[in-house]
């Protein structure tokens, strides 16, 4: 099977966090990325010392499945997370919904 690139690089087990790794090492102050929502609790590959070093400011998780394929059966939830170096306190947690008018949509991410 074909690895999904660039997706794999931010993978925890087969990429080990390298896109991570890569924005962390180039002094980025700020990205987002589009990930599976179990992302955030890997701790493999040395994943705890990423995320103590470089902690997700913002996670924003879709409260249903994407389907990326088109096949009406997604395997994963996912979730925006953000990295934001001027971000001080605890990682903030948002959901977000694809109705019209649910509160906290993808229009009002901040």
């Amino acid at each position: 099977m074909r690895e999904n690139q660039p997706y794999n690089e931010a993978r925890t087990h087969a990429g080990h966090g390298r896109w991570l790794k890569h924005i962390e090492a180039l002094g980025i102050t700020y990205a987002a990325m589009l990930l599976n929502w179990d992302w955030i609790a890997a701790r493999i590959n040395g994943m705890d010392a990423i995320h103590e070093r470089f902690p997700v400011s913002r996670a924003y998780v879709c409260t249903w499945k994407i389907d990326f394929r088109g096949g009406g059966s997604p395997p994963q939830r996912n979730a925006w997370l953000v990295w934001d170096r001027e971000w001080q306190g605890e990682t903030v947690l948002r959901r977000l919904y694809r109705e019209a008018g649910a509160s906290a949509g993808q229009g009002v991410l901040i």
